[in-house]
């Protein structure tokens, strides 16, 4: 079970807010459990957004969930939040459970949002391959927040992701 998402208006900008959801992931992971389940959380860019104390919230979840909540990372959103996919993969590799290796187009780009599929865009997908094998992840997901043609998005995703292996 992966939850995917906090509305503005309902994150906090204090760190215990992100320590208490830590928290009730870490619940969650724990009755998950229970019955053969896994718990994840995914990450989207106000993850990275420095706090007032310069600490970032993504930081203060894992703290808090505990070992038994994995981590979906979005590598799109990652680098959207000003943070960098290779010092992710490398620090949460125990954690990270699925890759989704979303592309972000270069700053400025109006078509699809901005987004793009892996390997039309500016993230260095093979120097993240290696790192990304050394996950735990078994599972990648190709996702785009708004494509234009979802067929195209599919089709290029998939052929590009092939060649990573090569």
């Amino acid at each position: 079970m992966i939850s995917p998402w906090i509305p503005p208006e309902e994150r906090d900008t204090r760190a215990d807010g992100w320590k208490r959801l830590g928290e009730a992931l870490q619940k969650g992971a724990e009755r998950a459990k229970a019955v053969g389940l896994k718990v994840a959380w995914h990450n989207h860019d106000f993850e990275f957004a420095k706090l007032d104390d310069g600490s970032r919230p993504l930081d203060h979840i894992f703290a808090a969930a505990g070992p038994d909540v994995g981590w979906e990372i979005d590598c799109a959103w990652v680098v959207r939040g000003g943070g960098d996919p290779a010092t992710e993969l490398k620090r949460h590799a125990d954690r990270i459970q699925v890759i989704q290796p979303k592309d972000t187009a270069p700053p400025g780009t109006k078509e699809d949002d901005g987004w793009a599929a892996p390997g039309d865009g500016i993230i260095e997908w093979k120097a993240l391959w290696p790192l990304m094998l050394k996950t735990k992840a078994d599972i990648f997901t190709v996702e785009h927040d708004n494509p234009s043609d979802w067929r195209r998005l599919a089709k290029r995703s998939h052929d590009f992701l092939r060649t990573l292996d090569a």
